[in-house]
């Protein structure tokens, strides 16, 4: 009876599946948190007309560039916090900690002033100077914007790396419901305020993050744990090597994420040529794919904390199966998608505007969205596991080649040489996100074999 009950223990404890799904389950709320905000500041700005969700567009595309170079480095941090549970060595976690809140408020500060040195730049990217207008004070709040964000993103990887996702999860939602309810106010002119347009969702943005910042620490106050960590910080625990190993991980991953999105926002900037109602289709269509990958997102972030803690426990059997445990999730959800894809493409894009030229193109846009789901949420949990070991340089060699030096030229060569216009732009999409996934999932299988060596 003593066995057979430990069995089932174990079984019930450890199973990879069960194990990754109570984890993801809080990230992917708080990814859907941030998806449905912005899916807020879609809606609301469509109803300001084309030109403003074109402008929205246009800012996002750019800011997107700086967002993902932050979350780059802020990723560094969990696999490193998860490693430390992993060898049950907490007290190591202190000075990582503290070199990466430095690397990630310096990030900020530097960027806040670069945009202000070259934001006239903005005027001269080939785009509508209509479109402009709108964008540049939407993309200097998202800017300043980067600041309480850098700093979150060093209070969540503290709590995710533990494996305590709810901590992030619940700050963030009730962030995201103060951002949507200031949207609301600031957008239209609501309750004495004046109505700002695209500007106040931008605003509303930058609110919200100085929010999920305050509303973590009150989640965490009463924790010795996590408020130990905080003690004592001095510059005695700013150390070059533990700076260079995180700005090592950090900017490797911050290139890997940032040719992911290259594509996506080359894209964005090639529809752009094509004109007003393509490039507001093309928004619409990307920030209703959007929100699967959020669910597939928290099955990467996931992969990352598990495998990091197999990886610290050095358990290769265990990071073998939390990487194929969040492959399979990732694959099985996003075939999901793909039929609701199919099945609302008419819907969703009616959600955001009621022109009917907008829809249709749109509707169209989903049918190629559809097709690629799969290898989307494939790649980005293959990256999410070798994450988790620490191994980022690869992957970020591995993106490049499939977005950058295939996934774009294919869609530039096939939309304006061969003239298939934008489906000519999605099938580059298609291109390297499928040529992603097959490489990081090859990358992965062959790194845990040897992660080890054997005794």
């Amino acid at each position: 009876m003593h066995v057979y009950t430990c069995i089932v223990t174990a079984k019930t404890k450890y199973h990879p599946f069960r194990t990754n799904v109570k984890l993801a389950l809080p990230l992917i709320a708080g990814q859907l948190g941030q998806v449905f905000v912005m899916l807020a500041d879609n809606i609301m700005v469509g109803q300001l007309g084309t030109v403003a969700l074109a402008g929205i567009s246009l800012g996002i595309a750019i800011f997107a560039f700086v967002f993902v170079i932050g979350m780059g480095l802020g990723f560094a941090l969990p696999p490193l916090v998860a490693e430390a549970y992993g060898k049950r060595d907490i007290k190591s976690i202190k000075e990582p900690l503290f070199n990466s809140m430095l690397i990630n408020i310096g990030y900020a500060l530097v960027v806040i002033l670069l945009f202000e040195l070259f934001a006239p730049l903005m005027y001269h990217l080939g785009q509508e100077k209509d479109i402009v207008a709108v964008a540049m004070p939407y993309l200097r709040l998202s800017i300043y914007s980067m600041l309480p964000f850098m700093f979150f993103q060093v209070l969540r990887s503290l709590s995710d790396g533990k494996g305590s996702t709810s901590i992030a999860m619940k700050s963030l939602l009730v962030a995201n419901m103060f951002n949507i309810l200031c949207n609301y106010i600031l957008i239209f002119g609501k309750l004495g305020f004046p109505a700002m347009g695209v500007e106040g969702a931008a605003l509303s943005s930058l609110l919200a993050r100085c929010v999920m910042v305050l509303v973590w620490f009150v989640l965490i106050w009463e924790s010795k744990e996590f408020m130990a960590q905080f003690s004592g910080w001095t510059l005695k625990l700013a150390s070059t090597k533990m700076s260079s190993k995180i700005f090592r991980l950090g900017i490797a991953t911050s290139f890997q994420m940032l040719f992911e999105v290259s594509i996506f926002s080359g894209s964005t900037l090639m529809m752009g040529r094509i004109g007003e109602t393509a490039l507001a289709a093309h928004q619409i269509a990307l920030n209703i794919v959007s929100v699967s990958f959020m669910f597939t997102s928290g099955f990467a972030l996931a992969a990352t904390i598990r495998v990091g803690q197999h990886f610290g426990n050095r358990d290769s059997v265990g990071v073998k199966e939390a990487g194929v445990a969040a492959l399979s999730m990732s694959a099985l959800f996003m075939l999901f998608s793909a039929v609701l894809l199919f099945l609302l493409r008419y819907f969703l894009p009616s959600l955001y505007i009621n022109e009917i030229e907008v829809i249709q193109l749109a509707a169209s846009m989903l049918l190629f969205a559809a097709v690629f789901q799969i290898p989307d949420g494939v790649q980005v949990s293959a990256i999410g596991a070798l994450r988790g070991v620490q191994d980022v340089k690869v992957p970020a060699i591995l993106t490049f080649i499939a977005y950058i030096l295939i996934g774009l030229p294919t869609g530039y060569f096939l939309a304006f040489v061969l003239e298939f216009s934008y489906a000519g732009i999605w099938l580059g999409l298609l291109t390297g996100l499928s040529l992603s996934a097959l490489f990081n999932t090859i990358r992965f299988f062959r790194i845990q074999r040897h992660i080890f060596p054997v005794i």
